[in-house]
């Protein structure tokens, strides 16, 4: 692609958190050192960073995932190409705190270029991670994050 679109900037996409699911899924950071080669002729480097709880979201290996790739690739521009909270039992003025409190944390650092919510709505099957339901009003989180001061 990059002999047809020069000026095109290639990624290397985000990963999915978790750890080693055999015949599905590799650890992402396992992952990531398989496929060094890809990693750094990317432009970018997509990350998904997801957490359950507060500790969680303090985590290295969840939601400070970035850093760790930030350490291995000090160069690289990152994108947050996911992040969220998929827990059931937090309410969603808890977890609009959280995703403030990280797009706070995410201002502050360099080589990141953005970070996306994953997902702010869905026809069904994320009800754990939207931030509105389908078909009402934006929510607690549309809210609080509409009125930040930053």
């Amino acid at each position: 692609m990059r002999d047809r679109f020069p000026e095109s900037r290639l990624g290397f996409p985000g990963l999915s958190p978790g750890g080693q699911v055999p015949g599905k899924k590799a650890d992402p950071l396992q992952f990531l050192e398989a496929a060094e080669e890809a990693t750094l002729a990317a432009d970018w480097i997509g990350v998904n960073c997801y957490w359950r709880d507060l500790g969680g979201m303090e985590a290295l290996t969840e939601g400070r995932i970035y850093q760790e790739y930030q350490l291995r690739y000090p160069d690289k521009l990152l994108i947050i190409t996911e992040f969220g909270n998929p827990s059931v039992s937090m309410s969603s003025e808890q977890k609009a705190g959280q995703y403030l409190e990280f797009y706070r944390r995410l201002r502050g650092q360099p080589g990141i270029a953005g970070a996306f919510c994953f997902a702010i709505s869905a026809l069904k099957g994320y009800a754990s991670l939207v931030w509105r339901e389908q078909g009402k009003p934006a929510g607690e989180i549309v809210d609080l994050l509409a009125g930040r001061s930053f």
